[in-house]
């Protein structure tokens, strides 16, 4: 099994939240259609997951946030080669941030290519969205009484 695993990579993830609900960033491709994803992506090497966090919020959702708490930390794995069987192992980091009080949602600069927009989505509709990874909404929804080290996340693709 060890053989079919490539590097492990970091990925940070901001949980937004305010009165209109969380930010998430809508998403859609061939295979998986319409899903919704925490904003946030990889870290690069040299870079601190503070400042990878800061990067991928001004890149997919055109807002400088300050970061808050980390919250969580959870395992995804994904395959990253279908040819070969070959997959990639992220552990992924949750923070509470916050934008500025008249920030509206919009693409940024360099949005993911499978982006489609930016939105608010408010807590009761979390269980009835295709968020990823799918079991999301049991983090995201309080109270959360789930320790900080969540292991297997599932696919965040």
């Amino acid at each position: 099994m060890i053989d079919t695993f490539k590097n492990i990579r970091n990925g940070v993830r901001a949980i937004i939240s305010s009165s209109h609900g969380i930010l998430f960033i809508q998403k859609k491709n061939e295979v998986n259609g319409e899903y919704f994803v925490l904003p946030g992506g990889i870290q690069t090497p040299g870079e601190s997951l503070i400042d990878a966090l800061r990067r991928e919020c001004r890149e997919e959702i055109g807002a400088e946030i300050t970061v808050g708490s980390l919250l969580h930390v959870g395992d995804r794995y994904k395959v990253s080669s279908k040819a070969s069987g070959a997959y990639q192992h992220n552990v992924e980091f949750l923070f509470s941030c916050h934008v500025g009080p008249d920030y509206q949602p919009q693409n940024g600069s360099a949005p993911d290519k499978k982006q489609m927009a930016v939105l608010w989505l408010p807590l009761e509709q979390l269980l009835t969205t295709r968020l990823r990874p799918h079991s999301l909404a049991e983090v995201l929804i309080p109270p959360s009484q789930l320790p900080l080290y969540l292991g297997d996340m599932g696919d965040l693709q």
